[in-house]
């Protein structure tokens, strides 16, 4: 098994990586024609530590987070929620610690959101990016841990 990873580098951690080359790219590519109406720039953070979860096979049930997310990315996108998840299952299969190394990418992603969108954004009535992405993450949690599907944020189910 491959414990040598320090889940905590950017470049090591392979959900952050997921979320670089597989996710950022598809809403990238092509000026951004993989882009919805109702696209915030901390969607494809939450979608990819939804999928690095149900990739452990620790979690079932995302509903709290899949819920915070438009039906766009979630049922559609060329079936990128699927695609992400399938590469992270393959990614993390050799990791011991999976649902360590999921949630140790959320810090690193939101410093990446902080760091590439800051506090810009088109409507000044709208939280800025990374607070938006901190809150819908924090809210899934915790109503994961109220309905038992997590213990704490150390991902420890009871």
């Amino acid at each position: 098994m491959n414990t040598s990873i320090d889940f905590n580098s950017n470049f090591q951690n392979p959900v952050f990586r997921c979320y670089a080359n597989t996710v950022l790219d598809y809403f990238n590519r092509l000026g951004g024609a993989g882009r919805y109406n109702s696209f915030e720039e901390w969607h494809p953070a939450l979608l990819t530590l939804g999928c690095g979860l149900v990739a452990t096979g620790e979690y079932e049930e995302l509903t709290p987070i899949w819920s915070r997310l438009p039906l766009q990315i979630i049922y559609g996108c060329d079936k990128l929620r699927e695609r992400v998840t399938a590469e992270l299952t393959k990614t993390l299969h050799d990791i011991e610690d999976k649902v360590g190394c999921v949630l140790a990418a959320e810090p690193i992603l939101l410093d990446e959101i902080k760091y590439r969108y800051g506090d810009v954004h088109e409507d000044p009535l709208k939280q800025p990016q990374h607070i938006a992405f901190l809150t819908a993450w924090s809210e899934a949690v915790g109503e994961m841990e109220a309905l038992g599907l997590m213990e704490n944020k150390n991902g420890l189910k009871n």
